[in-house]
């Protein structure tokens, strides 16, 4: 009897630690689950974060891309346009200029010609080595005298100019554009869609003036490539643009407001084109027109030479250019 009592309880003591042991079995397999669920669950949670930073990157290229060809898209306009101009209204030209642009740039290609169809050379020989075949064929002494006295075909200021433009443009002598804006947004599109993403996925709200204050601060990061430009301009540019007329001593000063402007702070200086017209050059029905025109808005394009460029280290926010026509 006491026998069969002792093995009662040891199978009842061996029950007891096998459901122990499968209890601990139980939980260690709960533990493992969760611990791979919460495993997965970074481990997806680290690929969305990677597929967010791969689409902003993503957007961010398409961006820049969709920026750069909108630009280019606008210059390439510019160039056709300015290309097939056939003529213009000066509303100032330097005219001695132009004429000595004129025929700097043309005369060699001219005499070059000329001399080819004399010699049965190749204009292409000829260009390479004008002195040379002028001394061989027609003579040291002869050659300072017959160059001084050939001249150009004769044409007028407004043909010289456009054909002057021209050249100028297609051989990449002059800039166009540098009144246009060139921003890159992608950063203050990305801090827009963050912050929608917390409104919405958390229902956090972040209050307008911070939200406003670092717009600002993306805007006028965006606009720096635009004022690297006008820092650096430099050489012949030719300027399309709306400009306000004002009245300064013996001038009328035209100024561009660039629209840069929109990417700064409104404490910020304005960033401006200036180009200054004296009153004595201007025919007198122009200037009778600049004279009712001060204060209003006049569309002019700008042949002219950056006399100095905008300058941020000494608070120099406005480009100067020196005209050589105004149209």
């Amino acid at each position: 009897m006491g026998s069969a009592i002792e093995e009662l309880a040891l199978a009842l003591v061996l029950c007891i630690a096998m459901v122990a042991m499968l209890g601990a079995i139980w939980v260690l397999y709960r533990t493992l689950l969760t611990r791979t669920a919460v495993s997965d669950s970074l481990l997806k949670e680290k690929q969305r974060a990677l597929d967010q930073r791969r689409a902003a990157l993503e957007r961010r290229i398409a961006a820049t891309a969709s920026s750069e060809k909108r630009l280019e898209k606008i210059i390439s306009e510019k160039r056709d346009r300015f290309l097939n101009i056939p003529n213009v209204a000066f509303h100032f030209a330097d005219s001695v200029q132009i004429a000595n642009f004129y025929n700097d740039y043309f005369k060699e290609p001219t005499i070059a010609s000329l001399v080819a169809d004399m010699t049965n050379e190749s204009d292409a020989h000829v260009k390479g080595s004008l002195p040379q075949v002028l001394e061989s064929k027609l003579g040291t002494r002869d050659v300072a005298k017959w160059v001084s006295t050939i001249r150009l075909p004769e044409t007028s200021l407004n043909g010289m100019f456009l054909r002057y433009q021209r050249e100028t443009i297609r051989s990449d002598q002059v800039t166009l554009g540098i009144e246009e804006v060139d921003i890159e947004l992608t950063e203050l599109q990305s801090f827009d869609e963050a912050v929608q993403a917390l409104r919405s996925s958390f229902d956090l709200s972040i209050d307008e003036p911070v939200l406003a204050k670092h717009r600002n601060l993306l805007r006028q990061k965006a606009a720096e490539h635009t004022l690297v430009k006008l820092e650096q301009a430099t050489g012949w540019i030719l300027v399309e643009g709306r400009f306000v007329i004002e009245a300064e001593a013996d001038f009328f000063r035209c100024v561009y407001r660039h629209p840069v402007n929109d990417y700064l702070p409104e404490s910020a200086p304005i960033v401006a084109i200036v180009v200054l017209l004296p009153r004595s050059s201007l025919e007198t029905r122009v200037a009778n027109n600049y004279v009712t025109s001060i204060g209003s808005v006049v569309p002019l394009r700008v042949y002219g030479q950056v006399w100095r460029p905008i300058d941020r280290s000494t608070n120099s926010f406005t480009l100067h250019l020196t005209p050589l026509a105004v149209y």
